[in-house]
């Protein structure tokens, strides 16, 4: 396309000149789709690799080709289809993705184009989708910029930092279910102060992984609210349930094993690490606590969480709130990991199911993980 002789300004016009001639043919032929423009996109990257450019200018290109390619879905989003939207950006990764495999000593960073494919798959409700891919831009930016947790847009969104104009409003339920599940905490641990902005701090403290992991289990949560709304007496909710609850519990068991360790392995140890670490906060049930769950093995598992729920376990009610949470996460971590569950004793008590590993969660980070 150039030759050596060029300047970097001169190769970047004729770049620039090209990729707004492939926009342009885009979006006077719809119907055509973006992989189709391979050729004309691989000889653009063998320009830009080849052509001894600095390493800004290349950068700055990469993100020019990419700013430009992306804005031929805008028309697409303006009347929500996005499944179009979608297509343009896996077909650039798909292109970007097999001129890599090509030259192994350069890469095309698709960072940007992962992270809108991710945003584009949120606002379809495909959680998976976004997470998976928003992860594989966050990997992208983590080897360009040599950093563990860049400060890019996909680092922020994994990690809970959501006050960006980019998706903002779309992590807005994350947001809101936080803030309510925070408020409610609050109410139940009488003359606690803990405030949103404090929780994100401390938030930070905690292992990343487990952060992201945390997050996308709320954000699963608010994709499960807006499908049952149209649900009635639908069995098969419960199994779904208890598979987002899944995620919170191995949340709480890697709390319990990084904050409360135990001496030994033993059942229930790090628990009963919990409990005793906490007795100064009114949580002295060290030694009521395989009592209490005496119970469930005369009447099983669904029966007992139901009337620990319910506030019908005797012995349980003298005691902080946080325990009965305990117990319930702690047992339901059990249910999800062994058992298919179609009983409504699940969605008849989701609310306060949520709301208990939420109150656990709150907890450890105010009482522990601040420490």
């Amino acid at each position: 396309m150039c030759n050596s002789k060029f300047t970097e300004e001169e190769i970047t016009g004729e770049i620039t000149k090209k990729i707004l001639g492939i926009k342009k043919d885009i979006k006077d032929n719809p119907s055509k789709p973006l992989y189709s423009y391979s050729n004309e996109i691989f000889l653009i990257f063998e320009t830009i690799c080849n052509y001894g450019l600095s390493k800004r200018v290349k950068s700055d290109l990469e993100n020019f080709i990419f700013d430009e390619l992306i804005d031929c879905s805008t028309k697409y989003i303006k009347i929500g289809e996005f499944y179009d939207t979608e297509k343009i950006l896996e077909d650039l990764i798909m292109v970007s993705s097999t001129w890599d495999k090509m030259h192994d000593s350069e890469r095309i960073h698709k960072g940007e184009l992962f992270f809108y494919l991710g945003i584009y798959s949120l606002i379809k409700g495909n959680t998976d989708k976004c997470y998976l891919s928003i992860y594989q831009s966050y990997q992208e930016d983590r080897q360009l910029f040599n950093a563990l947790w860049p400060k890019t847009y996909s680092s922020k969104f994994l990690l809970g930092q959501d006050e960006n104009q980019v998706y903002d409003k779309l992590v807005k339920k994350r947001k809101e279910i936080l803030i309510n599940s925070l408020k409610n905490y609050r109410e139940e641990q009488i003359g606690i102060k803990f405030a949103y902005s404090s929780l994100k701090r401390i938030i930070k403290k905690i292992d990343p992984h487990i952060t992201i992991y945390f997050y996308y289990g709320i954000s699963k949560l608010s994709s499960l609210d807006d499908i049952k709304r149209f649900l009635n007496n639908n069995e098969f909710i419960n199994q779904i349930n208890l598979n987002v609850i899944s995620i919170f519990c191995t949340c709480f068991e890697f709390l319990l094993k990084k904050y409360y360790p135990a001496t030994e392995e033993k059942l229930y140890s790090n628990v009963i690490e919990f409990f005793k670490y906490h007795q100064q906060e009114g949580l002295k049930m060290v030694r009521d606590y395989k009592k209490i769950l005496g119970e469930k093995n005369k009447i099983g598992e669904l029966k007992f969480i139901d009337n620990v729920m319910n506030k019908n376990t005797i012995g349980l009610n003298s005691y902080n709130p946080i325990c009965k949470d305990v117990i319930v996460i702690h047992q339901l971590r059990n249910l999800a990991a062994h058992e298919i569950v179609f009983d409504t004793v699940i969605e008849n008590n989701i609310q306060e199911i949520y709301q208990s590993f939420f109150n656990v969660f709150f907890f450890i980070c105010q009482k522990r993980v601040d420490k």
